[in-house]
């Protein structure tokens, strides 16, 4: 089962497929294709400038947001479409745009809940002129968004006085607009009340720190807002609706955004068949290698089995699956690589010996990496409680009494 030859069974889809694969021939030259073991949420120094490059590559020639209507600046592309477009775009070797997160989720979500004016903003995020955030998650409220503290108080003039802190914010340094979902109503807690809105990220009263991952990298951030004053047209959706606005946002980030982690899964896998058919790795090693492999290919067909009943309108169990696959699959594999490569896996970067002709790889900062994909857009406990309700039916855990 290959997802170009399930879907593109149209005119229309193959039409589709053959001239994207014709633009991408002609226009993905070797600058920009991705090392199939870099980390796929890199999004820092070189990594972030060829990501950002490659988006204005594809906005120049039209193939940007093509799952955004035609009015907004996409093409109107259908869910096959779309999903077409991304693996393709992964088979080929190219990179993710770096605006990822406003062309799969505030873009959508602003096309539906904003006003005229805040839709003004969507050209830029298709240019890469202008990156955004995402405000959700705090530091006592990451899987439960329902009990973050944030508050925006309105003011007599209309405006919003916001005060709180966030964190795990993805492209926290590098963004200039973010979509925040704050307190507003009276309750303390609970999924009433909130609402969201626009923040310019370079507005007084916006502090933003790195957080140092342990491979040494700084993918997020922790956002501090110190009675940061919103306008009165920052308000995205009706006030105290925050929370239809944010099911809309996060809805949109897990209907297709795992297609593109698919071909770099399996060729990360196929690395790891190389590594353990060198001469004397034992065989357990080498049959965990293969069973890792295996379980790759069969995330990436579990994917199009998910995609498939998406666009026939069904709702299917490998669609809801995905995201946990993706984060345990990845997270067994480095370490699996791990044991294969033995002390070496402990070298990173900066900690290597240039001297000793070694040539640096990417596996030990991978498997450092790894340990957040279980917890980013949801922990995998998070994913197996939305699995246990939405598909298999099951009630919910009762709260302990007092």
């Amino acid at each position: 089962m290959h997802l170009r030859a399930d879907l593109a069974s149209t005119p229309e889809l193959v039409k589709f497929r053959d001239e994207l694969q014709a633009w991408l021939d002609r226009h993905l030259t070797q600058e920009f294709i991705s090392d199939p073991l870099a980390d796929p949420t890199g999004a820092e120094g070189e990594a972030f400038e060829r990501r950002r490059a490659w988006q204005k590559v594809l906005h120049d020639g039209g193939w940007i947001g093509v799952h955004w209507p035609a009015e907004y600046g996409g093409r109107g592309a259908t869910l096959a479409e779309y999903a077409l477009f991304l693996v393709t775009c992964g088979e080929a070797g190219a990179p993710e745009p770096i605006n990822v997160i406003g062309l799969n989720m505030v873009g959508p979500t602003l096309i539906e809940h904003g006003t005229p004016l805040q839709q003004a903003l969507l050209p830029e995020i298709l240019s890469a002129e202008t990156i955004w955030c995402q405000l959700f998650s705090e530091p006592e409220a990451g899987s439960d968004l329902g009990a973050i503290r944030t508050r925006a108080r309105k003011q007599a003039d209309g405006r919003w006085a916001v005060s709180g802190q966030k964190v795990w914010t993805s492209l926290g340094p590098a963004a200039d607009l973010g979509l925040l979902l704050a307190r507003t109503g009276e309750a303390p807690t609970g999924f009433r009340g909130l609402s969201c809105f626009v923040v310019d990220m370079h507005a007084p009263g916006v502090t933003v720190r790195g957080l140092r991952q342990m491979g040494g990298q700084t993918h997020f951030s922790e956002v501090f807002l110190d009675d940061v004053v919103l306008p009165a047209d920052a308000l995205v959706g009706a006030p105290d609706d925050g929370w239809s606005v944010a099911t809309n946002t996060l809805g949109h980030e897990r209907t297709t955004a795992i297609l593109s982690r698919h071909a770099s899964t399996v060729q990360a896998a196929s690395a790891l068949l190389g590594l353990a058919g060198r001469p004397g790795v034992r065989a357990p090693d080498r049959d965990r290698a293969v069973a890792d492999w295996i379980e790759a290919q069969l995330f990436r067909l579990n994917g199009y089995r998910g995609l498939a009943a998406a666009v026939r309108g069904q709702t299917s169990a490998a669609t809801w699956t995905q995201r946990m696959q993706w984060g345990l699959l990845t997270r067994r594999l480095f370490e699996t690589a791990a044991r294969l490569r033995g002390a070496d896996a402990l070298l990173l970067g900066d900690a290597r010996n240039e001297s000793d002709g070694r040539d640096d790889d990417p596996w030990g900062t991978l498997l450092l990496a790894s340990r957040g994909w279980t917890i980013g857009g949801g922990t995998t406990e998070i994913q197996r409680n939305m699995l246990g309700e939405k598909i298999l039916g099951l009630p919910r855990q009762p709260k302990p009494a007092g």
